[in-house]
């Protein structure tokens, strides 16, 4: 196909061809259009002319029995070297219409077992000291006055699919493999993948640049790689190629060429890196014969494009692009997978964050080849490329955005304004300012009524302190009665005038423990339970004395209880061994008995006072008022006491009163269950 003044195309006819390579073939000149190395020749040279039409309408590129490349020499003329790939181990040359064979002498004089009796040519040139050299499936090949004089498979045993080959300055070369860039120079392969792995991808095609050591690179689905003096850059469908598969490179003056199996490409390569960079793209719309190119050559006016559809000759210096900036809308706006009516703005709940955007771009003459180029503000500023016309965010984050769409044609025309929508995905409630505000109000109000319970709960502790201590003191005033005192002396005074030395020193020692075991326990909140055991103790024991033994008691403790590491609040037990001793067994007209057991449960000491006393009622029947006011007291204060320990400590301690009774029916005596918790 060719691009005429009018962008418009026309087939070439047959004849037109034939009489282009009669006129050729009459000047003594190679076959085909100037400057174009991808025409193919068959083996035999009496068949050409056929041929070659044959295989240039078509576009092929790898001929079944011959590939071809033209090398220029130093007097200008031009050699077109010919390559048979299956039959034998000779190189053909066709210097005007004369055939010369070039055998591989040099696998003759080397033996090695992997050796082929077949050339793979891959890609050849002539080097600045006119060797060819050639490029192969398994290595590289320099040929010079017909001779292969080195061959890396046979002398370095080194295999390696070439498929490109460039020399960069005299004796070193770059290698376009499967496995990426490597780097030939005296007879020493190095792979440059390992400097960088940017080198690694596989290369399609190698192109030098105008500036000394600057290369691009055509890759097979990485895009183009473009080699600057200080930098590298990559190039890909992100930035407006038409596609990452790259198959030929073309340098025509400042504008770098490139061929994809879709579409042909165009750039400025002093803008690469830089704002205004952008990328022209060609497709079959815009007059190619076809989207898939195989190669690319060119001069000063024409790109030269084979395809396997034939071959497309562009006129690029008439070509006149389009200049009608495409304009741009956005047709479907979906939320959550649902379309909803295209508004400029839109307010969405915190999960409405699946997004998708439906946009068009209006072109004439090359609907369905515009580029587009979007961003969402709010989640990035980069522009993204694409030729989809959908985009869809999913799980954006709620927060403020606008998405915007220019569509871009193949000239690089921009739309002139970008099409947009602007949408906020509210937060969820426990994200909002005024909930955040109210949670903050409530943990003030929180913490501040926690400060005033706290407050409270200090204060009342400190009152309930003072009153434990009040009745503490009350109940030691109870246990140092003065009657007690006073009848106590008076029981030793009488030992004494008996001159009972032994007893009156016994009940003085044993008043003198009471009255130290008192006074140690009425400075502590808790005391030991051997320490009020042994309390207890001489309380009986002095009662018991100075009643002339009218009862007798006995203290039980389960020997399981440690009575030095169990601690209770003192002065709780020993107001209810009295009331035994006074209201219960002084009634009786027979000896008295007093029991006293403890045992322990969890985290508490259970102690229980047993008498054989009158009972209860009895006891109420025989006192006077003054006694029962007296009793009322006693009892009143240890219940006191109690309910304000249960209230400092948070536990229960309770006191039960049990009547006993014999078989007949008659009162046999009081039992009485204190629960004392254990204090730390």
């Amino acid at each position: 196909m060719i691009f005429n003044e009018k962008q418009k195309t026309q087939p070439i006819e047959r004849g037109e061809v034939w009489e282009a390579f009669k006129e050729v073939r009459a000047g003594g000149e190679s076959p085909g259009v100037d400057g174009i190395t991808i025409v193919t020749v068959a083996s035999n040279p009496r068949k050409y002319l056929y041929p070659v039409w044959n295989r240039l309408a078509s576009g092929s590129y790898h001929p079944q029995a011959v590939r071809q490349a033209e090398i220029p020499k130093e007097d200008g003329s031009k050699r077109l070297l010919g390559i048979p790939t299956v039959t034998d181990r000779v190189a053909q040359t066709v210097i005007k219409w004369k055939l010369e064979k070039y055998t591989n002498n040099h696998w003759s004089r080397n033996s090695f077992e992997k050796s082929r009796n077949v050339f793979s040519i891959k890609d050849l040139l002539l080097d600045k000291e006119n060797n060819i050299v050639i490029g192969e499936s398994a290595g590289l090949t320099f040929f010079k006055d017909g001779n292969v004089f080195f061959n890396s498979l046979f002398d370095l045993k080194f295999e390696l699919r070439i498929d490109i080959v460039k020399e960069i300055e005299e004796g070193r070369f770059l290698l376009g493999t499967n496995s990426g860039l490597w780097q030939f120079s005296k007879q020493k392969f190095e792979n440059l993948g390992d400097k960088n792995p940017v080198f690694s991808h596989r290369i399609t095609d190698i192109l030098l640049l105008k500036d000394t050591g600057t290369f691009a690179l055509g890759t097979k689905g990485t895009g183009l790689i473009v080699n600057l003096t200080d930098t590298i850059i990559i190039l890909n469908k992100s930035h407006g190629l038409s596609s990452n598969s790259i198959s030929s490179l073309l340098l025509l003056g400042d504008y770098l060429w490139i061929g994809t199996n879709y579409g042909l490409n165009v750039l400025d390569v002093n803008k690469i890196g830089k704002d205004d960079f952008k990328i022209t793209t060609y497709f079959k719309s815009n007059g190619l014969i076809s989207n898939e190119i195989n190669k690319l050559a060119g001069d000063e006016n024409n790109v030269y494009i084979a395809t396997n559809q034939g071959m497309t000759i562009f006129n690029y210096r008439n070509y006149k692009p389009v200049g009608v900036k495409p304009p741009v809308y956005i047709s479907e706006f979906g939320i959550m997978k649902r379309d909803t009516t295209v508004k400029s703005g839109y307010r969405l709940k915190d999960n409405q964050n699946l997004i998708t955007f439906h946009y068009i771009g209006l072109s004439f003459r090359d609907a369905g080849n515009l580029k587009y180029k979007y961003r969402l503000r709010g989640l990035s500023e980069e522009w993204n490329y694409t030729s989809n016309t959908e985009v869809e965010y999913a799980f954006l984050p709620p927060d403020s955005y606008i998405f915007e769409v220019i569509a871009i044609n193949p000239e690089g025309i921009e739309s002139a304004e970008a099409a947009n929508i602007s949408f906020t995905i509210m937060p969820p409630f426990y994200k909002t300012w005024w909930f955040i505000l109210i949670m903050l109000l409530i943990l003030a109000a929180g913490v501040y009524l926690y400060y005033r319970n706290r407050l409270k709960q200090l204060k009342k502790e400190h009152e309930l302190r003072n009153d434990i201590d009040w009745y503490r003191q009350q109940a030691l005033s109870k246990q140092m009665d003065p009657h007690f005192v006073f009848n106590t002396l008076n029981s030793i005074q009488s030992f004494i005038i008996k001159n009972d030395r032994l007893s009156s020193s016994q009940y003085l020692s044993k008043f003198a423990k009471l009255m130290r075991l008192i006074l140690n326990n009425s400075q502590k909140q808790a005391v030991s339970l051997g320490d009020e055991i042994n309390a207890i103790n001489l309380y009986l024991e002095l009662e018991s004395l100075r009643f002339q033994q009218k009862f007798e008691f006995h203290l039980e403790v389960v020997p399981t209880i440690d009575t030095s590491t169990c601690f209770i609040p003192p002065f709780l037990i020993q107001p209810y061994v009295e009331n035994a001793i006074w209201h219960g067994i002084m009634g009786l007209d027979k000896p008295g008995r007093i029991t006293i057991g403890m045992i322990k449960k969890q985290n508490e000491i259970t102690c229980t006072v047993e008498d054989n006393g009158i009972g209860r009622k009895r006891s109420m029947e025989m006192k006077t008022d003054l006694e029962r006011k007296k009793q009322s007291y006693g009892i009143e204060l240890v219940e006191s006491r109690l309910k304000l320990l249960n209230n400092l400590y948070g536990i229960e301690m309770k006191v039960v009163f049990i009547d006993l009774y014999d078989e007949t029916g008659q009162s046999a005596g009081t039992r009485v269950t204190i629960n004392l918790p254990l204090i730390s």
